[in-house]
């Protein structure tokens, strides 16, 4: 992943539906004495951004976020392929102008 990263633009970011993933990699990270560039580059926490776009005030399952919007889970939930793919189905309903409001790194 960093060779790809060397050879990628500069503005980027990623994301996630929670912080799970960031604190996953940086623990993961830690425990095996590795550096990982993503841990370098700002991350978006999507599922705040999208409690913050829709003013939903209770954390939200991915499932539950997309029956918000009337759409189902496509895949297995937790199998990664399938959740970035449902992701990015809510990234129409997501304002990510938002996004310099919340607190992330």
């Amino acid at each position: 992943m960093n060779v790809w990263l060397d050879g990628a633009g500069a503005d980027l970011f990623w994301c996630s539906w929670g912080n799970y993933d960031l604190n996953h990699l940086t623990a993961q990270c830690a425990l095996d004495n590795a550096d990982s560039k993503l841990l370098y580059l700002p991350h978006l926490n999507l599922k705040k951004l999208w409690r913050r776009t829709t003013k939903q005030r209770k954390k939200t399952s991915l499932a539950s976020a997309l029956a918000y919007h009337g759409l189902a889970f496509d895949g297995q939930p937790h199998r990664g392929i399938d959740d970035a793919r449902n992701i990015a189905r809510l990234l129409p309903f997501i304002n990510l102008s938002l996004a310099d409001e919340l607190d992330e790194n």
